[in-house]
């Protein structure tokens, strides 16, 4: 497998210089993410930075009465563990893995090595933060003010630009990262079937008319999209 291809696939690595891709290539190696595997608990020490590829990791916050929720899903426009990036480096929520897949590791002490020599490098991945924590933003505002239907349509159409292809969830996979009853999800899923803009069968989701999903979700799809559409790639 050609490397620098495949990574060519993670958006965020595709920003960074090509010594700086070369560099953070020699240092990381290509790993598979199960799906339901856990990287990393809440208020633990993250040792590794990952760049999914293919895989898709939800970031998730649970209450002390054992709900869970998502709080943002990160697949190949970005890194999980960018914590590491901060001076404690302890996780802020729990990562588990949602979609199966390749992702790019790279252990804490070797990030912030290359952090600690390349300037622009540092510069990026700050960035991504900020873009990370402007999503976040985005999704409380969303859970807050939009309904149900609008969030679920946000999502499938999120998953769907950081992992394409059929979406590999259940209703009620849907409705525990959206934190509502899988009854809901189920009216809204049959419901967009009937309208041939989805087709569900047997726990997967194929997106029929994304023109018309994206006309059921809310602003905040097309605003979460603009934050990450990749910056030209920036020659070295």
């Amino acid at each position: 497998m050609n490397s620098t291809i495949y990574c060519s696939k993670n958006s965020l690595l595709n920003t960074l210089p090509k010594s700086d891709l070369s560099s953070i290539m020699a240092c990381s190696k290509l790993v598979r993410l199960e799906f339901g595997e856990v990287l990393y608990e809440s208020a633990t020490d993250v040792q590794y930075m990952h760049f999914p590829v293919d895989s898709v990791v939800s970031l998730m916050y649970e209450t002390i009465d054992g709900k869970s929720s998502e709080i943002v899903s990160i697949g190949n426009n970005g890194a999980v563990g960018s914590d590491i990036l901060l001076s404690d480096s302890l996780s802020r929520f729990r990562a588990l893995t949602i979609s199966a897949g390749w992702a790019y590791q790279i252990n804490k002490s070797h990030i912030r090595g290359e952090l600690s020599n390349r300037k622009l490098l540092n510069s990026q991945l700050l960035n991504y933060i900020q873009n990370l924590t402007t999503e976040i933003s985005f999704n409380g505002v969303c859970s807050r003010f939009h309904k149900i239907e609008q969030q679920y349509c946000k999502f499938l159409l999120l998953y769907n630009d950081r992992a394409p292809g059929k979406i590999p969830f259940t209703q009620e996979a849907v409705a525990h990262l959206l934190g509502v009853r899988r009854e809901t999800i189920t009216d809204i899923a049959n419901k967009l079937q009937k309208e041939n803009i989805l087709y569900y069968i047997r726990g997967q989701i194929e997106i029929i008319d994304r023109e018309a999903l994206e006309s059921h979700s809310c602003e905040c799809y097309q605003a979460i999209k603009n934050i990450f559409d990749p910056q030209d790639k920036i020659a070295a």
